[in-house]
């Protein structure tokens, strides 16, 4: 589990007629904080593409129990697009494939 008031993120991304989609998981500190997602796709070569995650803290009184929320963000760019992935303003990876 990620350390008291911190996020952490498993993603990954599948890729089929021209489109991606990146699903996951995000453990939240608390059951109150809301997950905002983003993705912005660049038209250059090789394309570029940002998918931002950031879990906004709630306001009030909340109880500091890890919850799981999932999320899932499809967007049309190339196959071999670069994805660049932040949560919380820090970058992450996306969790390899396992093989078949």
């Amino acid at each position: 589990p990620p350390p008291p008031g911190m996020s952490e993120v498993i993603a990954s991304d599948t890729y089929a007629d021209g489109a991606h989609k990146i699903t996951g998981t995000v453990t939240k500190s608390n059951a109150c904080d809301t997950l905002v997602t983003a993705v912005t796709v660049d038209k250059s070569t090789p394309q570029k593409v940002e998918v931002t995650l950031k879990t906004n803290k709630a306001t009030g009184t909340c109880t500091k129990t890890n919850t799981t929320e999932t999320f899932s963000l499809p967007f049309k760019a190339s196959e071999d697009a670069q994805i660049h992935l932040t949560l919380n303003g820090s970058p992450f990876t996306l969790t390899p494939k396992q093989a078949d």
